[in-house]
């Protein structure tokens, strides 16, 4: 068996934590987390506002190309732990 990556267990641990939650608690939570991290990591605005529109380019895509059909349907089914998509 492989072992999880870093991102995978963090991912694991979220969705973990999550489950259960509303949608917007979910999401709002998400978005700070994004939000603290890159402010963290950046000593400027344009740096962070840089990585943040990267990362929402980067998520428009796996969602057009992972999660809906070339008509821009989702499937009718949830999936409620759905795979990690890779970010690095």
């Amino acid at each position: 068996m492989r072992a999880m990556s870093e991102q995978e267990e963090v991912f694991r641990a979220f969705t973990a934590r999550a489950d259960g939650h509303s949608r917007d608690a979910v999401v709002g939570a998400a978005a700070n987390t994004m939000v603290n991290t890159l402010r963290q990591n950046h000593k400027t605005l344009g740096g962070a506002l840089d990585e943040l529109d990267d990362l929402v380019g980067r998520m428009k895509k796996i969602l057009a190309e992972r999660h809906y059909s070339e008509d821009g349907t989702r499937p009718v089914h949830n999936i409620i732990v759905p795979p990690l998509t890779r970010f690095d």
